[in-house]
């Protein structure tokens, strides 16, 4: 059993007692020494950074935030009373976030929060104030200084280039567009009122583009816009030469406002040339009459000036046979602009088979005028073919009365030149009656097949044994037209059966009496040419009422009235349920209209004796565990005593508390063989402190099912305690600067629960002089586990002669944190002696 003490210091230091066990053992009464220490609580506040310094900022706006993080660097946690801004000039700073807690909640021991704070400054300078955080920890309020410059705005425009030059272009040409940067390099937002163009050639320039804000939008200080403007020298006559020269006046409320940009172009005379692609075209082989796909002419403007187009002519031996269908180059007096292209698309119908020619002749002001573009085609008689896959379509041996699996007949009107209209297909011949068009995808009249194919569906019903012959007639205007294909099929008479019997003998083997073996059986098959009807399916012999039909049988099996269509088969589901130990024997006869009716199924089977399963143990007790954490695993193994196999059904949790427990892994079989044994490992998860009990049913084919394992655990709360093996350590004394061999203190958890170490560090007077060599305890989120130890060295280097001491604090999630451990040595001063030995000379 478990006496569970707690510790509630009343002063500060080392506090002892007893726990003294008074019993009727022997050594009665027994002493258990308690050790524990008090620490005084200590409620201190730090800030970081302790002050805060804001860059200049305009007057009367406001800054990007700045935090400082509040720690409680005391044991006890501290309740905030109140957050303000207080000084000189506390209107211009302001709290923009807070996630420390008010008053009720509190900052816990060694947990830091943060305050974010802004600079609105309402005038010029120096601006001061400070963070006042009123709380119940020693020196409250806590400061953090406040500071920032207060600046009077200013508004000035750079420009990314005060000379903009276009280069040379040609007249009734527009130049590329090229842009001009401004940004706002003050500190206050700049409003424009104006872009214009002024100077002796304002009119050859334009402003393409502006994404400057215009009064009363704005530009905010550090941000940019641009200003894209283009060169274009009138195309008028006379031309226009030489540098042409203006000016782009921005107007604004910066500095220096208006400010110009100086812009400049040369304007030059036009030359006009053109290309054009391809020279010559030549168009695919197409019917006499048929209208082909366009193909497209590509002129190009390679000169320096736009191109005036006069016309479009087809001329030549066969202009007739080809047109112009579509022209995208611009009518007069619209022009083609330099470096621009425009198509002319040209169709082709031949008016007669053979080679057929023209030409595209184009009139403009380009140099080389008229410019022409060879045209040429083929025209071809037109042909309409069918053809037809397979030429012969013949259907096999098919029972008189029934209807065949379906044939295809391809039609194709690939082979020709044009498409063909097709205006019945019908079945013709002796015996068109027993063949069937079920399937069409061939388009009738007025649709045609346009040089692609399609497919006629066919299928084949005797009604007389013998050969079978028709046609399949197509009519239409192509070539040969109607033409037929051939189809043929064979008819036979209908015979019932026979039927084919996978196994005449269906052996079940050995089976406990009283229990039924899993559904086996045997496949009839129809191998006649007609359906089966089943009459009757009757069990006799020496022990027919050992063997029953499976439950399956009523669903997918066979039966009586049960039909079976020529080729198809069925399954005969049966089960064997012996009575006594010993061989049995039965007979099942099926009768049916088949030719080989009845027919009669031997079954036999061997009863044996009583089946006995066991299990170990029969009772399952875990160890106490804490509550919601789960157990180590823990076996129950079941046993086939018997000499056949074991079926094994099912393994059920049940009982009070059955949620506490669960099958962690089942290595046991459906079937556990004659003397073999397997294991079902269990684990316990409390969701309670307490008792708690389940039970494990195992269900099985064995005598007696189910065997029952009584589970039985106890959840227990999870405590923190930690076991400190000393509360000093005392070095012996040691030369100063030098350092002594290292000491340890153990720490064991004794408790339910894992450790969490936050902290061990040396402190107090002569802190220096103490050092941990080595910390074997874990570092948080690694934990120290029930039951765990680890350990901390320390070694003493004294600076100084006389007694020094510190402590050692050892912070942890355990029940009394922090721990400390007082260390004490002496250094001595470092002394040396000269020991001479001599003998007589």
């Amino acid at each position: 059993c478990v006496v569970q003490v707690t510790f509630t210091p009343t002063t500060n230091g080392t506090l002892t007692a007893n726990l003294v066990f008074t019993d009727n053992a022997t050594g009665s009464p027994q002493t258990v020494s308690l050790t524990g220490i008090g620490v005084v609580t200590a409620r201190t506040l730090t800030a970081n950074p302790t002050s805060l310094t804001f860059s200049s900022q305009n007057e009367h706006t406001t800054s990007p935030a700045q935090g400082t993080t509040i720690t409680n660097t005391g044991n006890a946690a501290v309740t905030f009373s109140g957050f303000t801004i207080t000084g000189t000039n506390a209107s211009d700073f302001a709290i923009a976030s807070n996630n420390c807690p008010s008053s009720p909640a509190t900052l816990a021991a060694t947990s830091s929060c943060q305050i974010t704070v802004t600079f609105t400054p309402s005038g010029a300078g120096t601006r001061t104030a400070s963070l006042s955080i009123a709380s119940n920890a020693t020196g409250s309020p806590l400061l953090v200084g406040l500071s920032g410059t207060g600046t009077i705005p200013n508004q000035t425009l750079s420009f990314s280039t005060l000379t903009v030059n276009f280069g040379t272009w040609t007249d009734g040409d527009t130049s590329s567009p090229q842009g001009v940067g401004i940004t706002n390099t003050g500190t206050a937002a700049v409003t424009f009122t104006s872009f214009t163009l002024s100077g002796t050639n304002a009119s050859e320039f334009t402003i393409t583009s502006n994404s400057c804000p215009v009064s009363p939008a704005t530009l905010a200080a550090g941000n940019s816009c641009s200003v894209t403007l283009a060169f274009i020298p009138p195309s008028s006559t006379p031309y226009t030469t030489g540098l042409q020269t203006a000016n782009l006046v921005v107007a604004s409320n910066a500095t220096g406002s208006p400010q110009g940009i100086t812009l400049n172009g040369t304007a030059q005379a036009p030359a006009t040339t053109i290309t054009v692609s391809p020279a010559t075209t030549t168009f695919s082989t197409i019917n006499v009459g048929t209208l082909s796909t366009q193909r497209g002419i590509t002129i190009s403007n390679t000169g320096t000036s736009s191109v005036l187009f006069n016309g479009f002519a087809i001329t030549g031996t066969n202009a007739s046979d080809f047109a112009i269908s579509e022209n995208t180059c611009p009518v007069p007096p619209a022009t083609l602009p330099a470096g621009q292209s425009c198509t002319v698309y040209i169709s082709f119908t031949p008016a007669a088979a053979g080679t057929r020619t023209a030409s595209l002749v184009i009139t403009d002001n380009a140099v080389g005028t008229p410019h022409t573009v060879g045209l040429s085609g083929t025209g071809q008689a037109v042909n309409q073919i069918l053809t037809f896959s397979p030429t012969s379509v013949t259907f096999p041996t098919q029972n008189v009365g029934t209807t065949s699996s379906t044939r295809t007949l391809n039609i194709s009107s690939a082979t020709g030149t044009a498409a063909v209209t097709i205006s019945s297909i019908t079945i013709t011949g002796t015996n068109a009656a027993d063949f069937s068009v079920v399937g069409n995808t061939c388009p009738l009249s007025p649709q045609t097949l346009n040089l692609t194919s399609c497919n006629v569906t066919l299928t084949f019903t005797p009604s007389i044994s013998g050969t079978e012959n028709a046609n399949v007639t197509v009519v239409s205007n192509g070539t040969g037209s109607p033409q037929s294909v051939p189809v043929s099929g064979v008819g036979q008479g209908n015979t019932p059966g026979p039927l084919n019997f996978s196994l005449i003998t269906v052996g079940f083997g050995t089976e406990t009496v009283g229990t039924t073996t899993g559904q086996t059986g045997f496949y009839i098959t129809n191998t006649g040419t007609q359906t089966v009807t089943f009459s009757s399916f009757t069990f006799g012999g020496s022990n027919p009422s050992d063997f029953a039909f499976g439950s399956s049988n009523s669903t997918s099996g066979c039966g009586s009235s049960t039909t079976l269509t020529a080729g198809s088969e069925c399954y005969v589901y049966l089960t064997f349920t012996p009575s006594v130990v010993g061989a049995r024997s039965a007979t099942i006869t099926v009768t049916s209209n088949a030719t080989n009716s009845p027919t009669v199924i031997n079954l036999s089977g061997t009863g044996s004796a009583t089946l006995q399963l066991t299990v170990a143990p029969t009772t399952l007790t875990f160890p106490a565990q804490n509550q919601g954490t789960t157990s180590s695993p823990f076996p129950v193994t079941v046993y086939n005593t018997s000499s056949s196999a074991i079926t094994l059904s099912s393994f059920m949790l049940g009982g009070t508390n059955s949620g506490d427990f669960a099958i962690s892994a089942n290595a046991c079989p459906s079937s556990l063989a004659a003397g073999a044994n397997c294991a079902v490992t269990l684990t316990f998860t409390p969701s309670a402190t307490g008792a708690r009990t389940a039970t494990l049913s195992i269900a099985s084919s064995a005598s007696g099912s189910p065997a029952v394992v009584t589970l039985n655990g106890t959840g227990q709360s999870t405590t923190q305690t930690l076991q400190i093996s000393t509360t000093q350590l005392t070095f012996a004394t040691q030369n100063v600067n030098t350092t002594s061999s290292a000491q340890s203190i153990s720490l064991h958890n004794n408790g339910t629960g894992a450790i969490t170490f936050g902290g061990i560090a040396v402190g107090g007077t002569n802190a220096s002089d103490f050092a941990i060599t080595q910390n074997t305890c874990p570092v948080a989120p690694a934990q120290l586990a029930s039951g765990g130890s680890c350990y901390v060295y320390v070694a003493f280097t004294p600076t100084a002669t006389g007694v020094r001491t510190a402590a050692l604090t050892i912070n942890s999630s355990a029940a009394g944190s922090p721990y400390a451990v007082t260390l004490n040595g002496t250094g001595q001063a470092l002394t040396t002696n000269l020991q001479l030995s001599y003998t007589s000379m």
